[in-house]
């Protein structure tokens, strides 16, 4: 074949596009061996970073539901063996790739009832310091707690 020398639209080095290489219809640019696997590489990432700020998750819901289906049929076909160490075998390996695919889904909604349970925890800790926190009266000028002074029983401010 003839040559067809070209230039990387990333790199600019000049690569034979006869012997590989990628190029864009759109830009009508090519892109050398290197840089077009990093940027497929960049691309994966970028991707896997849209799932995971969407869903919680980098890997793919296709990927989540095969480990559960494996995991399952690991778990299922282990009591079908007949021997007691094959049963725990295929129980262990049909557990652990289920949890495989249900833990990256489970973590981030089990930290956000965590961080929303702190939350309210530290609202209702606030609340509770501030129902409790020395107030003087307005009546006698005492320094008191609560919601009435404990000396002249007037209500006292919030």
């Amino acid at each position: 074949m003839s040559k067809h020398i070209v230039v990387c639209q990333y790199c600019g080095r000049q690569f034979d596009a006869n012997k590989g290489g990628y190029y864009n219809s759109t830009s009508r640019r090519y892109t050398c061996k290197s840089c077009g696997k990093r940027a497929k590489k960049e691309e994966k990432e970028y991707q896997a970073d849209k799932r995971e700020a969407k869903t919680g998750m980098r890997q793919s819901l296709g990927a989540m539901i095969a480990k559960i289906a494996i995991g399952a049929i690991f778990f299922f076909a282990s009591f079908g063996t007949g021997s007691a160490g094959g049963v725990i075998t295929g129980m262990i390996v049909g557990l652990a790739l289920i949890a495989w695919g249900l833990l990256p889904w489970l973590m981030p909604r089990l930290k956000a009832k965590q961080e929303a349970d702190a939350q309210a925890a530290a609202a209702a800790a606030e609340a509770e310091r501030l129902a409790n926190a020395p107030k003087i009266c307005p009546a006698c000028g005492a320094h008191t707690k609560g919601q009435k002074c404990e000396y002249c029983g007037a209500p006292l401010p919030e």
